[in-house]
């Protein structure tokens, strides 16, 4: 998505996914079968910002893979949704960021990998952010009760964040399952 032909001449993408050209028909982008979507290029200093508009969905698909990286990040806004299908992986490093605004959504499968890598950039923090991040104002669809996230980034939870669920239980993993945390939810 942000990739450059001319490497010598680093830039900033900002691509929009949504239904401007599709007379308001519902979009979905998937990445599968070893597709891939790679968001910023830190070897380059490429970076880029992809938005996933109202009526929109990007589905991450089983073997499919989403790169996030260099300061780079993925906004969901108010109608759109990001769906991580199982086997489906998210990669945020570099200090990226997801952020899902009020009225989007993340969806959540089981065995989703998600994966927040925790990387300073010239042994400095970046305004005061360390490591990459999902910031969730929206609302969370945790198919299977479960969100498994690797690495030492962080899951950050707004104010207008919601949380759904088929199940009873939510459980929280980090770092590969090592430790994790389960809340009941009374419906």
């Amino acid at each position: 998505v942000t990739t450059n032909p001319d490497n010598n001449s680093p830039k900033f993408f900002d691509v929009h996914l949504g239904t401007d050209f599709c007379n308001d028909t519902p979009v979905e982008v998937v990445v599968e079968d070893e597709g891939e979507i790679y968001i910023g290029d830190y070897t380059v200093d490429n970076k880029g910002s992809l938005v996933i508009n109202n009526n929109t969905s990007l589905i991450i698909g089983n073997n499919g893979k989403v790169t996030v990286d260099n300061e780079c990040n993925i906004t969901v806004k108010s109608g759109g949704v990001l769906e991580i299908l199982s086997g489906g992986e998210l990669f945020v490093k570099g200090h990226g960021r997801i952020t899902i605004e009020d009225g989007g959504e993340l969806i959540v499968h089981e065995d989703a990998v998600i994966n927040l890598e925790i990387e300073m950039l010239n042994n400095y923090e970046i305004e005061g952010n360390v490591g990459s991040v999902i910031d969730l104002n929206g609302l969370l669809t945790l198919e299977d009760g479960i969100i498994k996230i690797s690495g030492d980034g962080f899951l950050r939870v707004g104010p207008t964040a919601e949380i759904e669920t088929n199940t009873t239980f939510i459980t929280l993993e980090a770092n590969n399952g090592n430790s994790h945390t389960s809340y009941r939810l009374d419906k």
